[in-house]
């Protein structure tokens, strides 16, 4: 197939060099040099325009639910045929999706929402955990497409239903992530070995996603990126955004959230979402 692949960031440009083993592969990003580095691999494009003509699939892995709207409405619709499969990897608002949906099928197109989980390494290694949503028909119809960068993709309902699956997801992710972090703080004020704390964690009932990938990167105080700290902010926003559109109660992720406000800024915001460890520098005893 000819696919369209818009947004090369940390985990697009690298999910995208898995479909060229099968497909042809047309990629545009707004920052050039990402997609120049990929260029022995997929078919360089200098406008979305140019780029999504003609292609059966378009993949959409961008920064924020706005941006999605923005390329989708201006510069992908007008530019596709009748029976294009719209594909929106990128954390988006379910109730967004739902209205692109709606624009993509009265121009007789199909927009599937498939976000995703597993960081950089699920990225490159093509285990990210995939949570799709759309018309069933469609999205088993492309199952396949998407088990190339997955391994494990899981049909989750109807349009929306697979970005309401990412929010569920980032809600454990943030508790997950505050919960290893006060439980380093408390074992370093009190003066423990934080390698042995972190071991009996990692054995534990205490045992996550987190605490086994981030618990060591916490140790080495390395905060490089697997998923920035920005796009954490946006997915937290999104969450709550939903849930206060139903009235959701989520008082853990409202406080993770406002700690993430209260100390994001131009220096922290690329960093890992270990960068979160700057709120507890702020407020515990020196």
């Amino acid at each position: 197939m000819r696919i369209a692949w818009i947004g090369l960031g940390l985990m697009g440009s690298r999910m995208v060099q898995h479909l060229t083993r099968f497909h042809e592969v047309h990629v545009y990003n707004r920052t050039k040099s990402k997609s120049e580095a990929l260029k022995d691999l997929v078919h360089v494009h200098q406008s979305i325009s140019s780029c999504v003509k003609d292609s059966e699939i378009v993949i959409m892995m961008l920064s924020t639910p706005d941006v999605v709207k923005d390329v989708f409405t201006k510069q992908v619709l007008p530019n596709i045929n009748e029976g294009t499969i719209i594909i929106d990897m990128s954390t988006n608002l379910p109730s967004l999706t739902k209205e692109l949906y709606d624009l993509a099928k009265a121009s007789q197109c199909h927009w599937i929402d498939a976000p995703v989980s597993g960081g950089l390494n699920g990225a490159q290694n093509a285990t990210l955990s995939i949570m799709v949503g759309g018309d069933e028909v469609i999205v088993k119809d492309r199952m396949a497409l998407l088990e190339l960068m997955g391994s494990k993709v899981i049909y989750c309902g109807p349009s929306g239903h697979g970005q309401h699956t990412k929010m569920a997801n980032q809600i454990s992710v943030a508790t997950n992530l505050a919960g290893l972090l006060e439980s380093m703080e408390y074992a370093k004020h009190t003066q423990l070995n934080l390698n042995d704390v972190l071991t009996l964690l990692n054995q534990g009932a205490a045992s996550s996603w987190q605490s086994i990938h981030n618990g060591p990167l916490y140790l080495q105080e390395d905060l490089n990126p697997g998923f920035i700290f920005t796009h954490f902010l946006k997915d937290l926003r999104c969450v709550m955004h939903e849930a206060n559109l139903r009235n959701i109660h989520l008082p853990v992720v409202e406080k993770i959230t406002s700690m993430v406000e209260s100390i994001i800024n131009d220096e922290n915001e690329n960093l890992s979402t270990l960068a979160l460890v700057e709120y507890y520098n702020q407020h515990q005893p020196k």
